[in-house]
């Protein structure tokens, strides 16, 4: 992804004390206690969890079972089996909630976080956080960012009843594969785990459950495989963020269905597709495609697509052709543009306004030829950065 400007900044980060909550010896749980059988009962019955792996004593999810009837201080009341979930709605979404968290938890190498973010704690689940401060190279306490990690916000959806809005756990050495489980953290509305290099295997269908994301951020992991179909089932998504993974494979074309996003990052994969598909998208504001197997030429009708996009990055694909007449005239709002290292050929369109938005301008790695004078650049009024070499 291409940044407008490249400041250097040193800075102090002031992180919580690890909790150790959830972490220990586990010899004190016990498989055949009575409130671990109606656990797992119910949560077999309701369809939440597979019964193989409750019982299985490897497997996270029955590390958050046993924890939930032996050591969770909350010590919830365990719902009966054979009762409705929809009977006991309340009851049940915040049993469910608590579990699925729990075995995210797990799943990921919770003990072993960078900062335990109070999971695992007694309080309710709208608690699992912690907030920290970036501060500035004068270490004022006025300059610093409050930054908060982990279950980072809840709403109340009425009868005193919280949910989880957003789960927001980057930079946290968060390690494995996601659980099935996250499907019945269906309330969220933010899902965000990037920058966790050791988050490995395909993206999980459980999150296709999620028809309330409005923000998905999986970049800077090694998830692997295609981009699901399912990705279509997130109508609300502005923001789907899944650049610098290990994806193959078609964009499905599913995700052309997502007309609200604003922010598109599929950068540094191995993903194919044409640039005319990305045409629906017309509430883009920021489009990363770079680094990947994207093909097609820009006409002036994609470009008069995408009237609010401020940031396009399209280096290092297959883009050919020539680019249109009034490429610099449009009225797009384009704050960076990178082309570089495509087949783009043809004359640069020479018949420039004046433009004081455009900062970051790279076309080089093309086949570009033509002549163009100082005149030229200088219609660009706050041009920042530009190699057309």
């Amino acid at each position: 992804v291409v940044m407008v400007i490249v400041i250097v900044i040193t800075l102090s980060i002031t992180l919580p004390r690890r909790d150790e909550n959830g972490g220990g010896s586990h010899t004190a749980w016990h498989r055949d206690s009575d409130r671990f059988r109606r656990l797992k009962d119910y949560l077999v019955a309701n369809r939440i969890s597979v019964v193989h792996d409750l019982e299985d004593e490897s497997t996270p999810q029955h590390y958050a079972a046993q924890w939930l009837a032996h050591k969770d201080p909350m010590q919830l009341e365990i719902l009966d089996s054979s009762s409705s979930s929809e009977n006991l709605s309340k009851d049940h979404n915040t049993l469910v909630e608590r579990y699925s968290l729990t075995v995210f938890y797990y799943a990921t190498g919770g003990p072993n976080w960078n900062n335990n973010l109070n999971f695992l704690s007694g309080a309710h689940v709208c608690a699992w956080y912690s907030d920290f401060f970036i501060e500035g190279d004068d270490d004022s306490i006025a300059d610093s960012i409050l930054y908060t990690m982990g279950v980072h916000g809840c709403k109340d959806v009425g009868d005193g009843e919280l949910a989880p809005f957003s789960l927001f756990v980057p930079h946290n050495n968060l390690v494995g594969t996601l659980p099935g489980e996250l499907q019945h953290l269906d309330r969220l509305e933010i899902f965000a785990l990037e920058h966790n290099p050791d988050l490995t295997g395909t993206i999980p269908r459980g999150l296709s459950g999620m028809e309330s994301l409005r923000r998905l951020a999986l970049q800077w992991c090694s998830f692997t495989g295609v981009v699901p179909t399912w990705i279509g089932n997130m109508p609300s998504l502005s923001f789907l963020g899944l650049g610098n993974n290990l994806l193959e494979g078609p964009v499905p074309k599913e995700l052309f269905t997502l007309t609200n996003l604003q922010l598109l990052g599929l950068d540094d994969n191995a993903l194919s597709a044409q640039i005319s598909d990305f045409y629906p998208l017309s509430n883009l504001r920021s489009l990363y495609l770079e680094d990947n197997n994207i093909t097609g030429t820009i006409s002036e009708a994609l470009l008069a697509s995408w009237p609010r996009l401020q940031e396009l990055d399209l280096s290092g694909n297959k883009l050919s052709g020539e680019l249109p007449d009034n490429f610099f005239n449009h009225e797009m709002h384009l704050v960076v543009l990178d082309l570089h290292d495509n087949e783009f050929s043809g004359e640069l369109p020479s018949n420039t306004w004046e433009n004081d938005e455009l900062e970051f301008l790279a076309l080089h790695g093309n086949k570009f030829r033509g002549t163009l004078t100082t005149e030229d650049f200088i219609k660009f009024k706050v041009l920042r950065h530009l190699d057309i070499s």
